[in-house]
């Protein structure tokens, strides 16, 4: 996610940042905006995110090459962090899926999570994370235009 997010909003050891690691000043900044809704992950990263990869104590989470930009991805900031941060900032949070490299079932699991559809709930899933209670997210693509053909430098 480069610097939208490691260094952007989420920056743990900066003095500007707060006891979570998020940007004081990119949260007020942010703030003024307004912005009803933020999607996550954003722009070809989506294609080889898989949301669980970011849910649940930070020790415990996968690292991961991340295709998109040749780098790796440690899922420090993941799907808790996205979902506490939009809390904070006040703006309803757009999660996107894993059309990419992930399967129809993850999709499935995403949606029955966060819809709170069966006995599986987000607040099971993020047990021993940072998540006080579950947030519900009210909008979730089913397709993304993008393809991993076109998103992953092979």
């Amino acid at each position: 996610m480069g610097r939208c997010i490691y260094g952007g909003i989420y920056d743990p050891g900066n003095p500007l940042s707060d006891e979570h690691g998020y940007r004081k000043d990119v949260i007020e900044s942010f703030k003024e905006l307004n912005v009803p809704v933020v999607r996550y992950p954003g722009g070809n990263f989506v294609a080889t995110y898989h949301w669980l990869d970011g849910v649940g104590p930070r020790d415990q989470r996968p690292c991961r090459p991340e295709l998109a930009w040749q780098g790796k991805e440690t899922n420090e900031f993941g799907t808790d962090e996205f979902m506490k941060w939009c809390e904070i900032v006040g703006t309803e949070p757009y999660l996107a899926l894993n059309f990419g490299t992930g399967t129809l079932d993850e999709g499935v699991m995403a949606c029955i999570s966060y819809f709170g559809a069966g006995q599986l709930t987000y607040m099971q899933l993020s047990l021993g994370s940072n998540i006080a209670t579950p947030k519900r997210i009210r909008t979730m693509p089913i397709f993304d235009a993008r393809t991993a053909e076109r998103s992953l430098i092979m």
